[in-house]
């Protein structure tokens, strides 16, 4: 953000601010602070908090409403000095830390290593450039508790001139709903067009409400954490991610059995099954698309193995579900493949996705070998002689409840991922990583009569 113009009308912009009081400039969300108040250990950001007004009154609010016994941190991010001091003048006495810091790095506040319940940008995103805008909305979701809440207001009806000399660019509904589904936050619309507070005609706002899903377990921060911060070499841990997202999704009744550990309770899925959904998805992504998924620009990952994989490049990813056979060199192949895959998951995704900060596994494979034979067909009895697979239950759920929200943050990881390796270097601008975007759809099978009704029709002609 530009802070040039703020510096120097810091007077005119300051009494005009503090002309407004926070109940009616944020009228629209207010329904969601009573619910806040009510957090034990509350954190609250305000970015771009200018003057000082919306953190005063904040701070006030914490004080009377807050249960006895409860704490409140309050935090004003603000990157123009001259109004940065004013703020702090407003603020005077009250529980108010003040940072001189902007979007999109946030880099003062993000060393506090403090997680919010509530963070603020009023009037602040139209100063933020596109261009920009993806890595601001990432930096302020990681600094979210789980279930907590951005609200940010969007500024429309600014003049040319206006926004030459603001350093103010067009915003949207659109494109900040887009941005907030791809990072995994679910966005309410707070009211609609709401009248500018200072009387200017041309001018109104709408306000979005952007909330990180809370399972009350921590286990969607930990899928969060997996898909965007962890460090990956290849895709198998959005991979993996995404298979057991998609059988919690659509296929539940896979669990075999429940287990308690001193960790937390935990299910068991056939690994079998996770080698089979883990076929599916790169069976497109490979064989059709011809998509690297590793940096070094090497067409083979662990589970392709010349007798297995490659000797089924004939066939399609929906021919990789519940309910098919296989037989001859075909059911070989497939065999041969699926242990490839269950050996390949166990190695990678599993032996390296760990808790934040720890050497802590959270995915295990007890696998078993399994001799390949000239028939085989695709259902969970027959899946279940490869094996376990043991995930902890909270993420079970997780995925099971949130997958609508949890699979466009995947899907966008895997694209940006596979965008960023050299065999896949004529899909790095941004402009052509839809067919990416494409290659990623999941496959379903194609429902069809048309089978039975031939069939039908030659036993009627009989």
């Amino acid at each position: 953000m530009s802070s040039e113009y703020y510096n120097k009308q810091v007077k005119s912009v300051s009494e005009q601010y503090l002309s407004l009081s926070f109940e009616d400039v944020h009228a629209s969300w207010l329904h969601h602070l009573p619910a806040i108040w009510e957090k034990p250990n509350l954190a609250i950001l305000d970015v771009g908090a200018g003057a000082g007004r919306d953190v005063k009154r904040m701070a006030e609010l914490a004080v009377a409403e807050q249960p006895e016994g409860s704490t409140c941190q309050i935090y004003g991010a603000e990157p123009s000095e001259a109004l940065l001091k004013v703020g702090q003048q407003t603020t005077a006495g009250h529980n108010v830390n003040w940072l001189q810091d902007s979007l999109p790095s946030l880099d003062k506040i993000t060393s506090l290593e403090v997680s919010f319940d509530l963070i603020l940008l009023s009037a602040v995103w139209m100063h933020v450039p596109p261009s920009k805008r993806n890595r601001a909305l990432r930096k302020l979701t990681n600094l979210l508790k789980p279930g907590g809440k951005i609200v940010i207001s969007l500024k429309f009806g600014m003049t040319v001139s206006e926004q030459q000399e603001r350093s103010m660019f067009d915003v949207s509904v659109e494109e900040l709903e887009h941005l907030a589904q791809t990072l995994g936050l679910f966005s309410t619309l707070a009211g609609s067009a709401d009248k500018d507070k200072l009387g200017r005609d041309a001018v109104y706002w709408q306000t979005l409400v952007l909330q990180l899903p809370d399972d009350g377990t921590g286990a969607f921060p930990f899928i969060r954490h997996v898909a965007i911060n962890d460090g990956k070499s290849g895709t198998h841990k959005l991979a993996l991610l995404r298979v057991l997202l998609r059988i919690a999704d659509g296929h539940p009744g896979a669990v075999l059995r429940r287990e308690s550990s001193p960790n937390g309770d935990r299910v068991i899925l056939p690994v079998g099954l996770v080698a089979l959904y883990w076929c599916h998805q790169y069976k497109a992504l490979i064989d059709t698309h011809q998509l690297y998924q590793t940096p070094n620009k090497s067409p083979n990952m662990g589970f392709m193995k010349e007798n297995g994989w490659h000797k089924l490049t004939h066939r399609t990813a929906a021919d990789y579900r519940i309910g098919n056979l296989f037989v001859g060199e075909d059911a070989i192949s497939l065999h041969r493949a699926l242990s490839a895959a269950v050996a390949n998951i166990k190695a990678m995704p599993c032996r390296y996705i760990t808790l934040p900060n720890s050497d802590q596994t959270i995915f295990e494979v007890d696998n078993k070998t399994v001799r390949a034979k000239d028939s085989l067909f695709l259902d969970l009895h027959t899946l279940e002689q490869w094996g376990d697979f043991s995930l902890p239950e909270s993420t079970w759920l997780a995925f099971n409840r949130y997958a609508c929200w949890i699979e466009p943050v995947l899907v966008s990881e895997w694209v940006k991922t596979m965008a960023g390796y050299t065999g896949n270097q004529q899909y790095a601008a941004p402009k052509s990583q839809y067919y990416l975007q494409q290659a990623l759809l999941w496959l379903e099978p194609k429902r069809s009569t048309g089978e039975v009704r031939t069939r039908f029709e030659q036993v009627t002609q009989q």
